[in-house]
Order: C-alpha cells, then sequence, then structure tokens
C-alpha cells in the first residue's frame, strides 16, 4: 500500500468519526423547576385543557404546577413556562394597578411584555411575583382566581401577593 493511499484511508475514517461523533446526541442538562406556594391559598396552577391560571391545593406531583424560568429580552425578567403546557404565565395592564388584570398562560413570545415575571424573595420564606408594569401577583379572597395589581394600593393583606417557592430538578 503507498503512503498516498494509506494517508486517504486514515483521512475517510477520520472524517467517519467526525460524522459519527457529531450526529450523537448530547446530554441534556437538568431543568430546574419551581412551584408557588401562595402564603394565604394554595399553589400557582395551569390547566392543561384551556389558557385558565388559578391557585388549587399543592400537589407534589403535580406538573401543572411546576414552572421554569426562561430568558427575556428584558431587563431583569424572564419568562414562566409551565412544565405540563408548555406555556407562559401571562398577564396585562388592562385594568390599571388599582383593579384586578387577568393572569392566564398563553404562547411564550419574549416580546410580550405581560409574559414578564420575577421573583423577589423578601423575607426568608416568602418573596413576590412582579410583573413590567410593577404590579404583583396574587390570589383572590373567593377561592380560584389569580390576578395581578399594585400591592400598595389595593388593601389587600400582602399574604395574598405572598408566594413561598421551593424548587426541584429534572
Amino acid at each position: 500500500m503507498s503512503k498516498r493511499f494509506s494517508r486517504g484511508v486514515a483521512l475517510a475514517g477520520l472524517s467517519s468519526a467526525v460524522f459519527c461523533a457529531s450526529s450523537l446526541t448530547p446530554a441534556h442538562a437538568a431543568t430546574t423547576y419551581w412551584r408557588f406556594d401562595n402564603y394565604q391559598r394554595g399553589c400557582l396552577t395551569a390547566s392543561t385543557s384551556t389558557s385558565a391560571v388559578f391557585e388549587g391545593p399543592c400537589r407534589s406531583d403535580s406538573t401543572a404546577q411546576q414552572w421554569r424560568w426562561a430568558t427575556s429580552d428584558a431587563w431583569d425578567m424572564k419568562m414562566l413556562v409551565n412544565r405540563a403546557t408548555g406555556r407562559c404565565l401571562t398577564t396585562d395592564f388592562a385594568s390599571s394597578a388599582e383593579k384586578a388584570n387577568a393572569v392566564w398562560q398563553g404562547v411564550c413570545d419574549t416580546d410580550d411584555r405581560g409574559k414578564q415575571w420575577r421573583f423577589e424573595y423578601r423575607q426568608d420564606t416568602h418573596g413576590f411575583l412582579h410583573t413590567v408594569w410593577g404590579t404583583q401577583a396574587r390570589t383572590s379572597p373567593t377561592a380560584g382566581a389569580v390576578y395581578t395589581d399594585d400591592r400598595t394600593v389595593t388593601g389587600f393583606s400582602d399574604n395574598y401577593y405572598a408566594w413561598s417557592a421551593s424548587t426541584s430538578t429534572v
């Protein structure tokens, strides 16, 4: 075998090895999911059949109560993506800061200001879910509903705005 031929075989073998190695699926990094448990009521829950978001009894095995942070283009704000539905926590500013604004889940879109959130710990045990408009997520005095408004002007107890956060890695 000539040197020229053996180099060609070696290069062919090397390119096959590179092709095979590049076609392998890389290991996926673990994902951290957050569960938000309201101080006054239950856990932040996404409906798996509608766009509704509500507070429900906390269940450690419920993927509808597991949320992950996804990058957004806004300052320190990020999108919250539900594990069960793949949709993002969403609100609007239609009712102003003083009145209840709806909360639901929708298609994730980094350009949609209503999908930008941050969680700020206020004490060791709980914090507030803030929107880009300076409002905070809260539960309702009547069971089930979740809204956003400015906790400093509504007259509701901070307990309705306070969420404890726990994480799990999958």
